[in-house]
């Protein structure tokens, strides 16, 4: 009987990782944890709340511990949560999600003002693109404009590189 629960202990731990919560990291807590404001369909609520976070472990179970977590105080919630009911929160960055364009600055006269040209590029017989950072935007924000729309957004700096571009290629 001994080997038995042993071997079925060694087996139900065999992908069992570490809580990853610790005391001061801020955490999400499920919707469902809370009670419903009159007359809101739970499917209109977020799924989960915060970030608060963790005050100090309240125990350690075989299923994980809980976690006594900092809500504010408006809200009437028991502020201990199993594990299984949080997330960890991890701050957005800006290259989270590199392939998509971040929402331009508002323009006045419909055209944002390039800052500088980093590179260029040429496919086949298409126009050369070249990549810019316009000067209202975050610096990793670039974007591949053509030719045509840089002499005419910016010719003084379309020149200036292109002069830049055949004195490399030249020597």
């Amino acid at each position: 009987m001994q080997k038995a629960q042993v071997r079925m202990q060694q087996q139900a731990n065999r992908r069992r990782v570490p809580c990853p919560i610790r005391a001061g990291d801020l955490v999400w807590v499920s919707a469902e944890e809370f009670a419903l404001e009159q007359d809101v369909s739970r499917k209109l609520l977020p799924k989960w709340f915060g970030p608060w976070s963790v005050t100090a472990a309240a125990g350690d179970e075989p299923d994980g511990p809980s976690f006594v977590i900092n809500i504010p105080e408006h809200l009437t919630v028991y502020p201990v949560f199993h594990v299984s009911k949080l997330a960890t929160y991890t701050p957005t960055k800006s290259d989270d999600f590199s392939d998509r364009r971040s929402q331009d600055p508002p323009s006045m006269d419909g055209h944002q003002e390039v800052d500088r040209v980093i590179s260029d590029r040429k496919y086949g017989s298409k126009p050369r693109q070249f990549k810019v950072i316009f000067k209202a935007c975050d610096r990793d924000d670039t974007r591949w404009i053509s030719g045509a729309d840089l002499k005419a957004s910016a010719p003084l700096i379309y020149v200036h590189y292109e002069k830049r571009r055949l004195a490399q290629e030249a020597s």
